[in-house]
């Protein structure tokens, strides 16, 4: 069985900027529309979905907005960057990014938190990736439509502040799946979380940081 060590911080703490993704272009997104439910019927009615249906980049956009845009962010005195979004992260650092794909289609798109756009980007191995994303959507039933949510942590960032992290990086994740939990059923959508991480795929979106695939969710329309 594996054993984590628990999660310490530094006592010097290095600098590591984020990621940077090579961009192919981006797609702005619109903002989501005030639904009238409230908080008590979202929390009382959640519940996790296996059948989607399909689902406008617009209504994508406003689920993205509600549960994980970066809503401010600062410099500190150690240099590091921190947020703030509508889910907790270890030390304010949001290491996490999401990773968006619709079934149906082969591109790879990131949520970019402070644009509110989804950026598409070259991937290193489109066919490894497209095998990735058809056995986390063969777990519901590969016809499915919906896009898949990947939580990619870049592992690096979260390491220069804290000692041991991994267990930091998958309770995040946790934490922001709870949220788009909450979030697709106060917009009226279809939510599942998937067992699925993805570790094994993550360097191909990237090779100059460790990544770290922490989580995977399917997000649709409500049949």
């Amino acid at each position: 069985m594996a054993t984590y060590k628990d999660p310490k911080i530094k006592l010097i703490t290095s600098i590591k900027e984020r990621v940077a993704y090579k961009v192919l272009n981006s797609i702005e997104l619109v903002y989501p529309k005030e639904q009238k439910v409230s908080f008590l019927d979202v929390l009382e009615n959640r519940h996790s979905t296996r059948e989607f249906a399909p689902m406008s980049i617009s209504d994508l956009g406003g689920f993205l907005y509600l549960s994980c845009r970066t809503r401010s962010s600062e410099r500190g005195e150690l240099g590091l960057v921190y947020e703030k979004r509508n889910y907790p992260s270890a030390g304010a650092l949001h290491s996490i990014d999401v990773i968006v794909s619709d079934n149906f289609s082969r591109n790879w798109y990131i949520y970019n938190s402070r644009q509110h756009t989804l950026d598409e980007i070259s991937v290193a191995d489109r066919e490894e990736l497209q095998e990735f994303k058809e056995s986390c959507f063969n777990i519901l039933g590969n016809d499915k439509a919906g896009y898949l949510i990947w939580y990619v942590c870049d592992f690096e960032r979260l390491a220069c502040k804290y000692e041991f992290p991994e267990t930091l990086a998958f309770r995040e994740s946790g934490g922001l799946s709870a949220i788009q939990s909450l979030v697709s059923e106060y917009l009226n959508m279809s939510f599942c979380t998937l067992g699925a991480n993805g570790s094994q795929y993550a360097t191909c979106l990237s090779e100059q940081s460790k990544l770290l695939g922490v989580g995977t969710a399917i997000v649709g329309g409500k049949c």
